[in-house]
């Protein structure tokens, strides 16, 4: 019995000088194979960070490049192109979001400086059209309905930009007027580069120029903005256009009501004519009169 305890403190003091072991073997076996990997991983990081750095275009950019473009003239000339492929760059790269409040808050000063504009809720197509210096290089809203989109490749440029896609979007506010939209994001699904097209989208860009544009025999002018991308909307419908098309239906269902009493109201009148009642004649001869001609007769 008194020989449990001495076993008890030996096994305990061969624990007790074990452990430090263990653990000094266990971090320098950490230390061999997670620090390397540690290392590896920071030179790595901070050889692919230098690389986009020195490789990417800044997504910021100085209001300056927009100062060689120039409102109503035809296509893209090679002085705005600079300014033109900056600003598809960097509106593919902003915050969505930050882009959008952006575009809110210049619309709201606008319409705190033009008081016949504060019932609209996105820049109004006539506004653009009047005064696009005032609107070059801000980040505007719109929606509307796309009638035509094309694709095509990109001019030569320093940002890797190689496909654009160019849409033709018909706003509320435009009076059968075209906004035209640049964006360098493929269409989403539910859009579809075609002709004849009826989507209802929206769109946040940077308002570029009043581009020129030739259209069968003549040259047309249309506000140009540079988006990302166009996001699908669901369909939604004029009211003035359901006002008309019950008021259509209202005057019809009169008109057919008309004709359709006209046909029966004759149809019953025919019928109520018999043949024998039709071959008698229209009057009889009076009483007297017959007399009077019996009379004649036997004289």
């Amino acid at each position: 019995m008194p020989q449990h305890p001495q076993s008890e403190r030996s096994t305990g003091t061969i624990s007790q000088r074990i452990e430090p072991f263990i653990r000094l073997r266990a971090s320098r076996l950490i230390g061999r194979i997670f620090l390397p990997t540690s290392v590896i991983y920071l030179i790595c990081c901070s050889t692919l960070l230098a690389w986009q750095s020195e490789g990417a275009p800044e997504v910021a950019f100085e209001p300056n490049i927009l100062d060689p473009v120039k409102d109503r003239t035809l296509g893209i000339p090679p002085e705005e192109s600079g300014a033109y492929y900056q600003l598809l760059y960097t509106i593919a790269h902003e915050d969505a979001a930050a882009a959008i409040k952006r575009a809110r808050e210049f619309w709201d000063e606008r319409r705190e400086k033009s008081p016949e504009l504060r019932e609209f809720e996105h820049p109004h197509f006539a506004d653009l059209f009047k005064h696009p210096e005032d609107y070059r290089g801000q980040v505007i809203t719109q929606t509307g309905f796309v009638r035509r989109i094309v694709s095509y490749q990109a001019g030569e440029n320093e940002f890797g930009i190689q496909k654009l896609y160019e849409a033709w979007i018909y706003p509320d506010t435009g009076q059968s007027n075209p906004v035209v939209v640049v964006f360098t994001v493929p269409p989403r699904s539910g859009l579809e580069v075609g002709e004849n097209l009826n989507y209802h989208v929206g769109l946040t860009g940077y308002f570029f120029k009043l581009y020129g544009y030739r259209a069968q025999d003549t040259t047309r002018l249309a506000p140009m903005v540079l988006a990302g991308a166009l996001e699908p909307l669901p369909l939604r419908v004029n009211p003035s256009y359901i006002e008309q098309r019950i008021t259509f239906f209202l005057a019809t269902t009169v008109v057919v009501l008309l004709i359709m009493g006209y046909i029966l109201y004759t149809g019953l009148r025919r019928k109520r004519t018999s043949p024998v009642q039709a071959s008698l004649p229209e009057q009889f001869p009076g009483i007297e009169e017959d007399q009077q001609s019996s009379s004649d007769t036997i004289d």
